[in-house]
């Protein structure tokens, strides 16, 4: 009897000195847990490209060019980015690399929106344009909502050039920057050309004045024109 009870006072001290070795370790010698790798971010969708087009310009003296246009789209409703960088990039009809063009922009939750690089430099007209979308500072929509304004196309008048005349009324309580998209289409209502423009203030509840010029090109119709307004909101 004397040997059982020697014999579990001794697996009892060996259960004890088992257990707080092993706090001990975990207090002062298990290595600390890896950080946190991106755990602020939060749970979205992938911005998405749409159409994509590379619109040759009539070669001139000074070179080649193209214009690139591209619709964007964010398909999270709870979420905008306050930035994003867009690239296309261009190939000529035998693969050879055209460059890329990078530009930045913003989108609303839920936005399907079209940005443009006009009149870009290339060595041959591209057969075959990509577009790839990064950086998006995302921001929750309760912070990044959508201003309320109204653009108007009042004319598009075709001389030496194609001007695009129209107005946008900033119908909320805080001043806006508004950019402008203009896209050209010809007879058969395929786009055939971009152009960008922008007003840097409209002050609430007033409107502002915008001029859009494109190069005349044969098989532009003015008539057609398509003007696009997105506005962020200023201090």
């Amino acid at each position: 009897m004397r040997h059982a009870k020697q014999f579990l006072y001794g697996l009892f001290y060996l259960i004890f000195l088992s257990a707080a070795g092993s706090g001990v370790y975990y207090l002062f010698f298990k290595p600390a847990p890896p950080p946190c790798v991106n755990c602020n971010q939060p749970l979205t969708e992938p911005l998405a490209a749409g159409s994509v087009y590379a619109l040759p310009l009539a070669a001139s003296a000074t070179g080649t060019s193209a214009s690139f246009v591209a619709e964007i789209r964010n398909p999270n409703p709870d979420w905008g980015a306050t930035g994003f960088t867009y690239t296309f990039h261009a190939y000529a009809a035998d693969g050879t690399d055209l460059g890329s063009f990078s530009g930045s922009s913003y989108i609303y939750p839920g936005e399907i929106k079209y940005v443009a690089l006009p009149n870009q430099p290339v060595a041959d007209a591209p057969a075959t344009t990509t577009l790839v979308l990064s950086s998006p500072a995302w921001t929750p929509s309760a912070n990044f909502s959508r201003p309320d304004i109204t653009a108007t196309l009042v004319r598009t008048d075709e001389g030496q050039v194609i001007s695009a005349e129209g107005t946008v009324m900033n119908n909320g309580a805080i001043p806006v920057r508004v950019d402008l998209v203009a896209l050209f289409y010809d007879g058969a209502g395929s786009l055939s050309g971009a152009s960008v423009g922008a007003i840097t203030r409209v002050e609430p509840r007033t409107s502002g004045q915008f001029v859009i010029f494109h190069p005349v090109l044969p098989n532009i119709v003015p008539e057609r024109t398509q003007i696009y307004a997105y506005a962020y909101a200023i201090q």
